[in-house]
């Protein structure tokens, strides 16, 4: 019998639950029941529902009120998905046998699965009373307080939690971290800000304690309470890198950045705080205060700087700088700072994919293929030094390099490491014969890219089309076309090729609706391309006026069109593109 996909979970945790529960033996070892039940379990646990499900109902005959008879019941009747059965026959075992935890256990996961939460709150809250030194019940009915929006009953459950069990400041900060979050949760800002005051009353030469209630004060814009928090950490904890952090916040809050940044500084520039602590606090500050378009304001560069500067082989760093360069749109120092990297971590993959990145955005084809072919001679098996090279090779036209990278490509990458990086390289590969007027070779990689990616889309997009341009198999190509625009509805290039092959097939209304969509997506900028098809659509369906001025309008774009769009317009009628 085959189980219902969201009831696997249940039964993990109804065999984990089940472990160890008793039987009650009430008709001698040698029982009927007992060898049936337990022949019944075994069967459970190899899969075998119904085979089981026939000796639990015999067992049921014989005694129907054995809990753990009613709570396999339970799990066997989830299995075939009779749920409220199900739940019936466990809460019938809970009752029959309260004591037993793992009843209680099963009964609450179901209940919360069902969205049921009044129940589960009564019965966590009569587990919290049977069992009354085990805080998971507690931790549940609060867990289950907060879904019933009953918020002030889960903070009370906590308080009388932290008074059982509080020995320690941290026991304490826990606890009230909790009901913080609780009341930031229902907007009560004022009380969740009076936990963090009391903690750090309570535990006044704990430094973390008091600088939560300033981050805390200062969250809330209340700057000189924070400021006189502040002041006492100064006292005894002044190179704590939080306290700085605090104190940059504080500078920055009252307009005194110069002030904020020498705090940083300080930061930056300590020995004895380790660099992995360092750059959390210093990237948080810089978040603290962006530019315009939520930018990092380059006048905090320089924190960057003083740590680079005293830990100039440190990977993470100048990968996370670079980051911060080029949101910057600073790319020349973005790339005279990741690309150290490449020659003291030369087997460091994202360093040269970065500066490889840097390179494709800027243009510069020589870089390009520089990164490139410097990346492979360490990095191998990586489909990106071949594609980007590729590229930029047919960018410069020149087809011959670009179509010898992709080919060294298709023995280096290994299909089972990189599936769609290769998938990748045969697209392109593909693309290349077919503007070499080699259709069938394009085809076979695309084949090829399809095996490795079913779901590449370039290939499906551009297979299905070229396809269709050359009189193929229709139907396959548009079972790829469709397939496109279920991947990607709302892409301009994806649906005229879809309502281009309706076109090939003399579907005009089919086509002119997907053409139009296209066009409708794409009306600041549209495709010479796809304003043609619109222009053939509408010769086909009648509307030979209308035809004649998208024509001119796909002239007039420009950059794009087919090789018949000159003749259609002085003709003033729709001429077939000649195949390849």
């Amino acid at each position: 019998m085959r189980l219902h996909p969201i009831l696997v979970s249940f039964l993990l945790l109804f065999s984990l639950a089940s472990e160890g529960t008793p039987v009650p033996d009430s008709t001698g070892s040698d029982s009927k029941f007992d060898r049936y039940f337990y022949e019944g379990v075994r069967l459970r646990e190899q899969e075998k529902y119904a085979e089981a499900f026939d000796l639990y109902r015999y067992c049921y005959l014989l005694n129907q009120n054995d809990p753990a008879l009613l709570s396999e019941l339970g799990k066997l009747y989830f299995a075939i998905g009779r749920l409220e059965e199900g739940t019936r026959y466990l809460e019938q075992a809970y009752q029959l046998y309260p004591d037993n935890k793992n009843y209680g256990n099963i009964l609450g996961a179901v209940y919360e699965r069902q969205n049921r939460a009044e129940d589960a709150v009564n019965l966590y809250e009569a587990m919290a009373e049977r069992f009354p030194m085990e805080d998971e019940y507690r931790f549940k009915l609060a867990n289950m307080y907060v879904q019933s929006g009953e918020i002030d009953k889960a903070i009370d459950i906590y308080n009388r939690m932290e008074e059982q069990n509080a020995v320690s400041a941290m026991d304490a900060s826990n606890y009230a971290d909790v009901r913080t979050r609780l009341y930031m949760m229902t907007g009560q800002t004022d009380k969740a800000l009076e936990e963090q005051r009391r903690l750090s009353e309570r535990y006044p030469d704990v430094t973390d304690f008091r600088l939560k209630y300033a981050g805390a004060l200062l969250d809330k814009e209340m700057y000189p309470e924070a400021y006189k928090q502040l002041q006492q950490v100064a006292k005894t904890d002044s190179t704590n890198g939080l306290y700085h952090f605090a104190m940059a916040s504080y500078y920055l809050g009252t307009n005194q950045k110069d002030a904020a940044i020498n705090e940083m500084l300080k930061v930056a520039s300590d020995k004895d705080v380790d660099l992995e602590q360092k750059l959390p606090i210093i990237f948080r500050f810089i978040g603290t205060d962006t530019d315009e378009q939520d930018m990092p304001k380059k006048e905090y560069n320089v924190l960057l700087d003083k740590m680079l500067a005293g830990n100039p082989t440190d990977v993470d760093l100048r990968l996370s700088y670079t980051q911060v360069l080029e949101m910057q749109g600073d790319t020349i120092r973005a790339m005279e700072i990741c690309k150290p990297i490449t020659e003291f971590a030369p087997t460091e993959e994202r360093a040269w994919n970065m500066i490889l990145e840097v390179a494709v955005n800027r243009n510069d084809h020589p870089e390009v293929h520089a990164i490139s072919s410097q990346a492979r001679q360490y990095i191998s098996g990586s489909a990106l030094f071949y594609l980007y090279d590729a590229i930029a090779y047919y960018m410069e036209k020149n087809l011959t390099e670009a179509k010898r990278i992709l080919e060294e490509g298709t023995k280096q990458i290994d299909a089972e490491k990189d599936a769609k990086g290769l998938s990748d390289i045969y697209s392109q590969l593909g693309d290349l014969a077919y503007e070499e007027k080699k259709p069938q070779e394009a085809f076979s990689h695309y084949e090829k890219a399809l095996e490795l990616n079913p779901n590449n889309l370039g290939v499906l997009n551009n297979y299905a089309y070229f396809l269709a341009k050359e009189g193929g198999d229709l139907a396959k190509a548009e079972r790829m076309a469709a397939l496109c625009v279920k991947l990607v509805p709302d892409n301009p290039v994806t649906l005229d090729t879809y309502g281009w092959i309706f076109f090939m097939r003399e579907n005009y209304s089919l086509a002119k609706l997907y053409i139009e969509k296209a066009l409708s997506l794409s009306t600041d900028k549209p495709d010479a391309d796809v304003v043609e098809h619109h222009g053939d659509v509408l010769w086909m369906l009648g509307e030979k006026e209308e035809a004649l001025q998208e024509w001119k309008r796909a002239k007039s774009i420009g950059d794009g069109g087919s090789s018949m769009l000159d003749k259609k317009i002085e003709k003033g009628a729709y001429i077939p593109e000649k195949k390849k």
